[in-house]
């Protein structure tokens, strides 16, 4: 009779959320059916109440519902029938709304927390999950994900739970109304049904909406999010007119079909509503022909059918929204699934300490989305204990080898061996705490010079604070701020210059005292002068721990105890700098392009 076809597809994908908090729908129905019984009962005493005010009219009803009241009721004089019935119709009916109040109040806990565990659990598997998955997520996407898609996510279950506890009403009300008039009932249903089938069409239409709605705005968050981060990089070029008429399109998107969306969903209630203003009549009109003795009965199961009527306007009206949200629920569930399959494997071994190092046995590394492979068969050895530095052309695949290190992804095949072992066999937390990274794309919070800096080391002292500060040269500049190590550098740390903000990036490296520091071009932003204080204080630094450098300036590399020179991600030189000069190879080459009054010598 009823076609739930549609509705149950986005339950099912559901599913994976109720699992947040299991005993949620149990609850739901539960209360629904009791909430349900109750307000029935209420009605139907209108019944005996009737029969005792019109006894005189003629013979009591014989309906089921009827006999049931007759026989509890049986003790009772007209009069006091007269009283007792609207006791209980009070009673049953604070009941009722005792147990919709509890309802709410319970589901709307459930729904809060489903909520807070549904963000924390995609913000806990995007802390895990490889780096080249998050290549593929842009951030205002993921944002828009977290904030825009988990609310509707939430909003669904909601809507599930109205859908759940309508037709629990439907259902108990059903039972009375047959057992009140079992004819009026069938052609009563037989009208829901038509009406019901009318809905079903809208439902295909709004399904589509919701899957363009969640497109579009996944679309415009994401190009809004680009938009605002190089806000500079646009007015540099020019290009505000090109870029206000992108946003406006995106947005205009977003408008057109939440619009539509909205029109379609706001023909629900108009037509549930005229189509039981239809049916009330027509049960009125029979009421009116009917012999009075049947009176208590008819007005009984108009009561019923009128109270009814919301009901089944909350069915279908959230039948039309479910539908149109299962699209932000496939979104989440989606990004659940791909986050989970693109976890780092984590390993049991807690690392301690580096004593033999670090090798590469033919490991060949693709991204997803490219076809050649970004390192092959690479065989090298790190040394503990010494400067290591990685060469060579852009894209030739030294990054790349470097995240293989701090296990931001694994290889497609070979492995990556720490002191003998397995790399994933470590336990990951551990491995990356005792490394300290300075990459090219430097990340500084917006907030203070000083939090920043703690950031690297929880809970240092100001003493370390400061002595770091000053081996990366960064304590002048510091000192002369507003507030000093106190003032909020602002988002990405836009209040310094790019030699300020390398310098601080570095300090929070050397807070935390790092067994392995990985230098990613950390010194490419740097004056002469704090480069070469820089540079003297990572020579001290590096008689005592594992130093890995990146550098495209060779300048900073020369008192490095091995180099290895990558190209086009195969191992093509090694050795160390005067070693690697007299070999008149690439990394000859690259040295004399840079230094040509040197290389001439």
């Amino acid at each position: 009779m009823f076609n739930f076809s549609r509705e149950w597809q986005a339950v099912a994908t559901l599913r994976p959320l109720l699992r947040l908090a299991p005993g949620a729908m149990p609850l739901v129905i539960g209360f629904g059916v009791v909430t349900a019984l109750s307000e029935g009962l209420s009605l139907s005493l209108f019944m005996p109440l009737f029969q005792s005010l019109t006894e005189a009219a003629g013979p009591p009803d014989t309906t089921a519902l009827g006999r049931l009241w007759s026989l509890l009721l049986a003790r009772f004089s007209p009069a006091e029938v007269q009283l007792v019935a609207p006791l209980g119709i009070l009673a049953l009916l604070a009941v009722k709304n005792g147990l919709l109040y509890l309802n709410t109040v319970i589901f709307s806990r459930f729904n809060w927390r489903i909520s807070h565990r549904l963000r924390s659990q995609i913000f806990s598997q995007l802390l895990r999950v490889n780096s080249e998955f998050l290549m593929e997520y842009d951030a205002g996407r993921l944002m828009s994900i977290l904030d825009k898609e988990a609310w509707q996510a939430t909003q669904a279950l909601s809507t599930l739970a109205v859908l759940v506890i309508s037709l629990c009403t439907l259902a108990v009300f059903s039972v009375f109304l047959l057992l009140t008039s079992w004819p009026l009932t069938v052609v009563s249903l037989l009208l829901l049904a038509t009406v019901s089938g009318g809905i079903q069409t809208l439902t295909r239409r709004v399904k589509e909406l919701g899957q363009q709605a969640a497109q579009a705005n996944l679309g415009f968050v994401g190009k809004g999010f680009e938009q605002l981060s190089g806000l500079e990089t646009i007015r540099q070029f020019g290009r505000q007119d090109d870029e206000q008429r992108q946003f406006e399109r995106a947005s205009l998107q977003v408008c057109t079909t939440f619009m539509e969306l909205d029109r379609l969903m706001g023909a629900i209630a108009p037509l549930s509503e005229l189509a039981f203003a239809a049916l009330l009549t027509g049960v009125l009109v029979m009421v009116v022909r009917s012999d009075a003795a049947n009176l208590s009965v008819f007005l009984t199961f108009l009561f019923m059918l009128y109270r009814l009527s919301p009901q089944v306007r909350a069915l279908d009206g959230a039948r039309v929204n479910l539908v149109a949200l299962a699209a932000s629920v496939q979104v989440i569930t989606e990004l659940l699934e791909a986050t989970r399959q693109n976890q780092m494997p984590n390993g049991h071994r807690p690392f301690v300490a580096l004593r033999q190092g670090i090798r590469f046995q033919d490991v060949t590394f693709r991204y997803r989305q490219g076809n050649a492979p970004v390192l092959k068969n690479l065989c090298l050895e790190i040394l503990p204990g010494q400067t290591t530095a990685f060469v060579g052309p852009s894209g030739a695949g030294k990054s790349t080898l470097m995240g293989l290190i701090l296990r931001r992804f694994d290889p497609v095949s070979g492995t990556v061996e720490v002191d003998g072992q397995p790399l994933p066999g470590y336990d990951l937390d551990t491995w990356r705490r005792s490394a300290a990274v300075v990459s090219q794309n430097i990340y500084l919070f917006n907030t203070t010079v000083r939090e920043n800096i703690a950031y690297g080391q929880p809970g240092a002292s100001a003493a370390a604070i400061v002595e770091a500060a000053k081996m990366a040269a960064a304590h002048e500049f510091i000192t002369r701020l507003p507030q000093g190590y106190d003032t909020v550098i602002g988002e990405r740390g836009v209040r310094l210059s790019g030699g300020q903000r390398q310098r601080l990036a570095l300090a929070r490296c050397l807070v935390r005292d790092p067994q392995i520091l990985v230098l990613d071009e950390a010194t490419n932003a740097l004056d002469s002068l704090s480069e070469s204080f820089i540079q003297a204080t990572l020579t001290r630094l590096g008689r005592d721990r594992t130093v890995l450098m990146i550098a495209h300036r060779l300048s900073t590399i020369e008192r490095a105890d091995q180099v290895f020179v990558i190209d086009g991600g195969r191992l093509v030189e090694r050795g160390t700098v005067p070693e690697l000069l007299q070999s008149s190879g690439l990394f000859a080459q690259l040295y004399r392009l840079q230094n040509p009054t040197r290389g001439q010598q």
